[in-house]
């Protein structure tokens, strides 16, 4: 991107040169995305991670033909939260399409981009002046008429296109735009997506990465696998370092560190960004350069990389970097890499007591003594002698329970509660209307799971249970399974297969049924009605499975995927449905046909759960493989946010 040196020329996307551009270039099709994969595998890159971007009115077209159009500009850049999916790609052996590859759900995605398209063919933005012959060609071919005057500088002209698309209030606040360049405004590089590549040079520090024990630190295991390989890229370097850090801090605080005497692991601190900042400069788009720093050539500061592996050499001499575990826990601890939306385990639970108002002959719903709960290894007090209608929560604290600061969700399976003897010997009976279990989760952003089904129970205790004048039990055990636990609040995202349940990672990872429900309308265009003498088909990948043979109006079938056969396993991995074709194979008649609802719904691989993906129903939409006015066909691109839980799973077929 934008070099030290801020020259007019970076401005334009035709004359930014190898010092620095403004723009980010973008493959619009999979012919340029195998283009431009095999010049970066003859220049000897090994690994590059290929992004899926949801388009933008500051992306604009190399050519004014659509059909020309095989890259996109996007003006200063792109923000993370464009990104829809992304996949590590590995460049030493030829690979497969990239509708096949382990495409990853960005949980940061941001569906409000789905709103915006590009902006089309913008020349004045290429900075050719108006003498260039070029724009003979595009005043003959395309009807331009407006070069950029010789008197507005590159700069100048692309300030008021962004000035003009940002006039949208919400595109502004979504892009972030201060009015200038550069878009980007942090130093922190992971909100942007930057071309980084490491040095050629960097053999003895890929090793010193490859032999660090990366199984005690929280990161997501493909960026474990990359660190293990010793060649990632810069922007991972910087992730590694702040989970380093917070590993390293986690492991202080278990060992009753004092928490005021931290002090920091690596040179620039680890803060936690807003979304809309990045960084306040741009890197040069060169395969298997240095490190991208954004300040490097004017600060001479070491690349993140350099810095990572300092921080490991320090760690090694110190022998901080491996969490410490107690005995009797470390030989069954899993390890602690977390998937973004994964919660294994809880750093916090809190328990609410409730006592109702009723009366139990003399005595009423409060109580003389104190209540206490058992969880794990230890007992907490809850409340004491609390009166009717107590309601509050209450912290467990987690290492003196669990001999850990970060437990599994499995493990708090079981409690007991009771009273014990507080201000007079006599016990007295007290009741209880409800209890519930909170845990916030160390993964999904600190998200909060609940069990409620002790929060209705309206029931008397009394310590002497049995013996008392009026008998009753003396404390109450329960168990907790896992699918005991939901999430508190649910949001876009915990109700997306994006989010598996609390402490279940595994849920639904996998689909080991697969249904597409087609629906036609009732419509009639020109002269065809709603239905066709066509058969309908689906395409994953290269397989075509047929959903209705000449069907007529008001079809509403659900045809079952032969998983095997078009995926290759009789259990399929959520995300590689990743796009999808339907389209009707002409027959004699060839006419147009109106879509109205596309639904496929999964049940889950090991479980009862089913999910289902509804963005596609209500189209209510004509296609004709012969008529230009109308799709050809519905290309549907999924991830697995657009995979929905289907809470009555009954409701699928079959």
């Amino acid at each position: 991107m934008l070099g030290p040196r801020d020259r007019d020329q970076q401005y334009g996307f035709l004359t930014a040169d190898s010092d620095g551009t403004a723009f980010i270039t973008l493959a619009g099709d999979a012919e340029s995305i195998d283009e431009t994969l095999r010049q970066l595998r003859t220049g000897g890159v090994e690994h590059v991670y290929l992004y899926e971007i949801s388009t933008a009115p500051n992306m604009i077209a190399d050519a004014h033909d659509r059909e020309d159009n095989y890259y996109y500009f996007a003006v200063g850049g792109i923000l993370w939260s464009q990104v829809r999916r992304f996949a590590d790609v590995d460049l030493r052996r030829e690979g497969p399409e990239p509708a096949a590859y382990y495409w990853e759900a960005n949980e940061a995605y941001d569906p409000a981009w789905e709103y915006y398209r590009t902006s089309g063919f913008h020349p004045e933005l290429s900075g050719l002046d108006s003498r260039n012959e070029a724009w003979s060609y595009w005043q003959e071919e395309a009807s331009w008429t407006n070069p950029r005057p010789d008197f507005v500088t590159r700069r100048q002209e692309l300030l008021v296109f962004m000035n003009g698309i940002t006039s949208d209030e919400r595109l502004r606040r979504l892009l972030g735009w201060q009015g200038d360049f550069p878009l980007i405004h942090t130093d922190w590089p992971g909100v942007g997506i930057r071309y980084n590549y490491l040095d050629d040079d960097a053999d003895e520090e890929g090793m010193e990465m490859a032999r660090f024990p990366w199984d005690a630190v929280k990161i997501p295991r493909h960026l474990q696998r990359k660190l293990k390989l010793g060649r990632p890229t810069g922007e991972e370097c910087r992730i590694a370092i702040a989970s380093i850090a917070l590993s390293y801090w986690s492991a202080r605080a278990a060992q009753g560190g004092n928490r005021n005497s931290k002090r920091s692991l690596s040179s620039r601190p680890v803060n936690k960004l807003d979304e809309g900042q990045a960084g306040s400069g741009y890197c040069e788009t060169r395969p298997r350069e240095a490190i991208c720093d954004r300040n490097a050539r004017a600060t001479a500061k070491p690349g993140a990389c350099v810095e990572l592996n300092t921080l490991i050499r320090k760690l090694k001499g110190k022998g901080a970097a491996k969490p410490k575990e107690t005995p009797d826990t470390a030989a069954e601890r899993p390890p602690v890499s977390k998937e973004a939306g994964d919660c294994s385990d809880f750093n916090r639970l809190e328990v609410r007591l409730q006592l109702g108002r009723g009366f139990s002959g003399f005595d009423g719903a409060g109580t003389f003594d104190k209540i206490q709960i058992q969880i794990g290894r230890a007992s907490f007090p809850l409340a004491d002698h609390p009166a009717s209608g107590f309601d509050a929560r209450r912290e467990i604290e987690l290492v003196k329970a669990f001999g850990s600061p970060i437990v599994p969700v499995k493990d708090v399976n079981s409690f007991r509660l009771y009273s014990k003897k507080d201000e007079r010997t006599n016990p007295d009976s007290w009741e209880l209307a409800g209890l519930e279990f909170f845990g916030r989760c160390s993964g999904t952003g600190g998200r909060v799971a609940k069990v409620g089904k002790f929060d209705d129970l309206y029931a008397w205790f009394n310590r002497h249970g049995k013996f008392s004048k009026h008998p009753s039990p003396a404390e109450l055990e329960g168990g907790i399974g896992l699918d005991d636990w939901h999430w508190e609040t649910e949001d876009a995202e915990t109700k997306t297969l994006a989010v598996q349940p609390p402490g279940q990672p595994d849920a639904c990872t996998k689909f080991k049924r697969l249904d597409v429900r087609l629906q036609l309308g009732h419509g009639i265009w020109g002269l065809d009605g709603a239905g066709t003498d066509d058969d309908i088909i689906i395409q994953f990948a290269e397989k075509n499975v047929t959903l209705a043979k000449a069907p007529s109006r008001n079809y509403d079938e659900t045809v079952r995927i032969d998983l095997a056969d078009v995926f290759g396993s009789d259990a399929v991995a959520v995300r590689d449905i990743a796009a999808f074709q339907v389209r009707a194979v002409p027959a004699d008649g060839k006419n147009a046909w109106e879509l109205k609802s596309l639904t496929l719904q999964g049940r889950c691989s090991g479980s009862a759960a089913a999910a289902e993906v509804v963005k596609y129903q209500d189209l209510n939409i004509w296609i004709d493989s012969l008529d230009d006015e109308v799709p050809r066909s519905l290309d549907g691109n999924l991830t697995v946010s657009d995979w929905h839980w289907v809470r009555d799973a009954y409701r699928l077929a079959g």
